[in-house]
Order: C-alpha cells, then structure tokens, then sequence
C-alpha cells in the first residue's frame, strides 16, 4: 500500500471520532459509559494510527520548520481534545468554553494533519 493510500485512510479513520462524538452528544444525558469508552478508544486509534504513518514518512525524509510547527499543533489539538473530553465526560454540566474547544479543535486538528501529511508526501 503506498504511503498516499496510507494518508487517505488515516484521513477518513479521522471521521470516526466525529461520528462517534457526535453520536455521543446526540444520546443525551447522562453520558452512556459505553459510548464514551468506544469514542476515547476510537480517538486514541486514530491517533495511534496517525502517529505511525508519520513516523513511517518521517524515517525518509528531512522535516522542514512548516511540517514541524504543523506537527506541534497537532499534538496541542489532540491533548486539548483529551484533556476537554475527559472533563466533558465527568458528568458534570458541560462549561461552555470546554465544549466550544472540544467542538472546535478535531477542525483544527484535521486541517493542520492533512496539511503535514499533503507536505510530508508532496
């Protein structure tokens, strides 16, 4: 399988997170525990699965400051996806400025990924 494959399935395994956050928003409170642990599984494989194609790419090429920086605000997006869903997942009534990040950040998450991976390949 070519690495351009590789990128294009590690960009539509980025909707199961959605999906899944956006059934788990859909279902009403208070939050099933099994819907929030198939969606903290799904996102951390997607993360697992990003993670190794980029360290794949990353074996063969020289990283510029642009893939660099886009991969830092990767990893920011995603641990402020973590550390929001894990406090969103409390039970606790949603703040509004958590919920606004958690709704915002997989946008920003998947534009700043797929501009390092259309780099890394290109």
């Amino acid at each position: 399988m070519s690495t351009a494959q590789k990128a294009i399935d590690v960009g539509l395994l980025y909707l199961l997170p959605i999906g899944t956050g956006i059934w788990l928003s859909n279902s009403g409170r208070p939050l099933s525990t099994l819907f929030i642990t198939v969606h903290k599984l799904v996102a951390l494989a997607t993360v697992v699965l990003t993670s190794m194609l980029f360290w794949r790419l990353l074996r063969h090429i020289q990283v510029g400051a642009l893939p660099a920086g886009l991969m830092i605000a990767s990893a920011v997006f995603v641990i402020a996806l973590f550390a929001t869903g894990a406090l969103l997942s409390t039970g606790k009534p949603a703040n509004n400025l958590l919920l606004m990040i958690h709704r915002i950040a997989p946008v920003l998450l998947a534009l700043s990924t797929g501009a390092e991976a259309y780099l890394l390949i290109k």
